[in-house]
């Protein structure tokens, strides 16, 4: 019995802006799993059950996305 396989990817942008010269902003954005892409657990592979060959969990978490600031002086 095999497991599925594994696509991690993530993703991560950031703009920053001068206000000053001796003041800057920093906008960030960061995500785990921007495709929300499902990733499967492995299958049970005890003989004796009756759910032998099914798989029942998910591998991953779902898409989580983080706004961040930060300001510079």
């Amino acid at each position: 019995m095999r497991q599925p396989f594994l696509i991690n990817e993530s993703f991560g942008a950031f703009k920053q802006v001068r206000f000053f010269e001796r003041v800057t902003d920093q906008f960030r954005l960061e995500m785990t799993n921007p495709l929300n892409r499902v990733v499967f657990g492995a299958p049970t592979t005890d003989f004796s059950s009756a759910s032998f060959g099914r798989i029942s969990s998910q591998n991953n978490s779902p898409r989580l996305i983080q706004f961040g600031m930060k300001v510079i002086w």
